[in-house]
């Protein structure tokens, strides 16, 4: 195939690309758009999944660090601990409410 040389081959090859680059394109478009919610879906089950399934160690993993370090028993670890219970009571109810309720 040769290059074209003049402004007019130039201008022709770009225009006569132009239909095969829009069908691309909207192809393209179409995938995405039949394809991407799919997606979406899965990565947010998958991460809830794991958030919640991750929870209750990290919970256990902090609680016993903090215990494990405890010098004496000051303002800002019995904050900790009713911080962590609370956040704790929170995850199971909303999980609760996600798997009754939702299904999921």
């Amino acid at each position: 195939m040769k290059v074209p040389v003049g402004f007019f081959q130039v201008l022709w090859s770009f225009v006569s690309f132009l239909p095969c680059f829009f069908l691309l394109f909207t192809l393209g478009l179409l995938k995405g758009a039949i394809v991407g919610p799919v997606v979406v879906g899965i990565i947010v089950i998958s991460n809830s999944a794991v958030i919640t399934g991750l929870w209750p160690a990290h919970f256990t993993w902090t609680f016993y660090c903090v215990l494990r370090y405890a010098v004496c028993f000051t303002v800002f670890e019995c904050s900790v601990y009713v911080c962590l219970i609370v956040n704790l009571k929170s995850c199971v109810v909303l999980c609760y409410y996600l798997f009754c309720f939702l299904g999921l």
